[in-house]
């Protein structure tokens, strides 16, 4: 059950609710937010094998950040754009107010650009290096390492995003999804996902303590941002470890 939780927060599959259903729940799903980014993997790597049978492997690289972006609606890239434009602001005041509007400033563009440009090269070496396992990897980390800035970080707003996950939840979800996260990562791709994972957490760790010391705490923003991060920098590790080392 909690899982449908998890696949409907994390995802833009139109699963039903009810309009009593106990929202703490969503909190205590998040146990399976590492599965939900497995899900969206999987279906990514399928995707990139039928296009290769098929003789289309000049494609993979730009339809499969398209449907990466499609199954979450683009709301984790809005966070990292949101984020990139708050940063922008000359104090913590200023740049929550910025991060509440909904326009894409400059910032925010020049951030989404960048990413998605980076997506898109580094699927097209895991293409030319046969590596396209790693597309079931990077959205596990990217979802994983949220669980632990739950835990770890304040909210920067009351009632935020972070301070909901936070009151109800323990650190019962991100050990349980450490572990089996872990599990999948080495079965998939072997040390090099145990390495990634190590990597991934870390810089992931720096960018939360800079993006709390900037806004007195982490929103739901700066998560999505993470989301996306983690996934980029997941799949630059794989590479740096599988290729070039």
């Amino acid at each position: 059950m909690r899982l449908i939780y998890a696949l409907r927060f994390m995802t833009i599959l139109p699963i039903p609710y009810k309009q009593d259903e106990d929202m703490t729940q969503i909190a205590r799903s998040s146990i399976w937010f590492p599965l939900v980014g497995l899900i969206i993997g999987s279906a990514l790597y399928g995707c990139g094998i039928l296009l290769t049978s098929l003789g289309l492997e000049l494609l993979i690289p730009t339809l499969i950040t398209i449907l990466w972006i499609l199954f979450t609606g683009g709301l984790h890239l809005d966070g990292l754009a949101d984020t990139a434009d708050g940063l922008g602001g000359k104090d913590r005041k200023r740049s929550l107010e910025i991060m509440k509007d909904s326009r894409v400033g400059s910032f925010g563009a020049l951030a989404l650009i960048c990413h998605i440009l980076l997506k898109i090269a580094c699927i097209n070496i895991l293409v030319e290096f046969d590596l396209l396992a790693a597309l079931c990897i990077a959205p596990m980390f990217g979802r994983l390492i949220i669980l632990f800035h739950f835990r770890l970080f304040s909210s920067a707003r009351p009632g935020g995003m972070g301070e909901f996950f936070k009151s109800n939840g323990t650190w019962i979800e991100p050990i349980i999804g450490t572990f089996y996260a872990l599990v999948i990562a080495y079965y998939l791709i072997g040390l090099n996902g145990l390495l990634t994972a190590g990597t991934v957490w870390v810089a992931t760790f720096l960018i939360g303590v800079a993006l709390s010391k900037r806004l007195g705490g982490l929103t739901g923003d700066c998560y999505g941002a993470t989301i996306e991060l983690g996934e980029t920098l997941s799949l630059l590790s794989i590479i740096i470890i599988g290729v070039l080392l």
